[in-house]
């Protein structure tokens, strides 16, 4: 793999750029080095309990001043697959700040679909529950995660992530659920897109061999996984053979 070929990056940001309050530098310093070259870099995470204002502002700290545009979140492809099939009206099991990032649409509880999003450690039965409810009321109606990680890591602890959850959603109802994060293709997709690029030109760097880098291979583009975050000993035995594993990204210093 001559990385000098990509035209294109994706990176994770948990786990690869930033853990918890903590910076990973030589990852930093590389992609600071690929937009001081002016190679166009996005970050593809699905984060949604935090802002795209909170993560600029966390980059900033981090000495890597980025824009808006560079960040592709869930919300962003949930807002554009609604917006392509006609979809006004939706419901949105989620915390306010979630809610409020669905500006274009009109919140309703009778929406002609649904939108999970991520309740981080404060899951309780009835959020689940109602989200249930609504499929079991609606079985025709499409419902959407905003995410469907198995699990994140966090300041050297773990946690279920939302795929944890809508898994069994989706389980218990008997239906189909969209997942508009990592791992589905979708947001590798909508990355490439932004990019202008053509998939097999673009890279995406992660700390999950399956969200990150399996995903993004299936998706057309490259994987590297690197040994930091959620990264656990003999994950690069469960890697495609398309990929790439490296302990950090000072192993290319030499870009």
């Amino acid at each position: 793999m001559d990385i000098r070929e990509f035209r294109g990056w994706l990176f994770d940001i948990e786990g690869v750029l930033l853990d918890g309050p903590a910076v990973l530098q030589p990852n930093i310093d590389f992609v600071r080095a690929l937009i001081e070259r002016h190679v166009p870099v996005l970050f593809v995470t699905n984060t949604v309990m935090r802002s795209k204002d909170e993560l600029m502002k966390r980059f900033t700290l981090a000495g890597l001043p980025i824009s808006i545009d560079q960040i592709v979140t869930p919300i962003d492809v949930a807002c554009e697959w609604l917006i392509q099939r006609h979809i006004k009206k939706i419901h949105v099991v989620a915390p306010k700040p979630i809610q409020n990032a669905f500006s274009l649409f009109q919140l309703d509880e009778s929406g002609e679909a649904l939108i999970i999003g991520d309740f981080g450690t404060n899951w309780q039965y009835r959020e689940l529950n109602h989200a249930f409810q609504w499929m079991m009321l609606h079985p025709d109606w499409p419902v959407l995660a905003l995410g469907g990680g198995r699990y994140y890591r966090r300041q050297q602890q773990w946690f279920l992530d939302l795929g944890a959850f809508t898994q069994a959603l989706s389980w218990a109802a008997n239906k189909t659920i969209q997942n508009c994060g990592k791992p589905d293709r979708l947001i590798f997709e909508t990355a490439v897109r932004k990019l202008g690029f053509k998939a097999s030109e673009v890279v995406m760097v992660g700390d999950d061999y399956a969200s990150d880098v399996n995903a993004a291979i299936a998706a057309g583009c490259h994987g590297i996984l690197v040994r930091s975050g959620k990264y656990r000993v003999r994950d690069e035995n469960r890697l495609v053979k398309e990929a790439m594993c490296i302990d950090s990204l000072s192993s290319f210093s030499s870009f």
